[in-house]
């Protein structure tokens, strides 16, 4: 048996990417799909896929109902779950005895579902954490490290893309918040 795979590009539009899955698996007789990128866009894929009986191996989707088999028997996930993400950083905090800590996050899908899980393990274990969401990094940004500085706090999560982090750390910079 040869696996045909084909890549489900995420471009933020649920319905197109999941006419896309269809038409390949039908007219190109696809033997497995990987992607999308988006969660969101997995579940809709991932019923797709399994009523086709097609399977689908999610790179980097991670809502944990993905990995539920009974809804999902066709899906795999290649990346741990935002509970387990979450849950990672808040054990981080709780082995260097650290009782306060700011949590920058952007909006985005990933950010946000990381973000809640470790509000919540923080919250179980009794830390204190000083928290910013942002839309776009702006000004907003400058005003939570600025609340962040004045707490005292010293320990700074980001749960945000790659260009918003370099811009948190510039920023942090700019406000002497390095080093030290």
């Amino acid at each position: 048996l040869q696996l045909a795979t084909s890549i489900v590009s995420n471009n933020g539009q649920v319905a197109l990417t999941n006419n896309f899955f269809l038409k390949s698996v039908r007219k190109d007789q696809v033997l497995g799909v990987i992607g999308p990128q988006s969660s969101t866009v997995a579940i809709i894929v991932g019923m797709t896929s399994t009523t086709l009986e097609v399977p689908l191996l999610l790179y980097s989707a991670a809502l944990p109902q993905l990995a539920d088999n009974q809804t999902y028997p066709y899906v795999r996930r290649g990346s741990p779950s935002f509970n387990n993400a979450g849950k990672t950083l808040v054990e981080v905090l709780k082995y260097y005895k650290w009782k306060d800590a700011g949590l920058m996050s952007s909006t985005n899908e990933f950010s946000l579902a990381v973000s809640e899980s470790v509000i919540y393990y923080a919250r179980l274990a009794g830390i204190n954490l000083e928290i910013k969401f942002f839309k776009e990094v702006t000004g907003d940004v400058e005003t939570g490290l600025r609340n962040i500085r004045d707490r005292g706090l010293r320990i700074i999560i980001m749960v945000c893309q790659y260009n918003d982090n370099i811009r948190i750390l510039q920023t942090a910079d700019s406000l002497n918040m390095i080093g030290n």
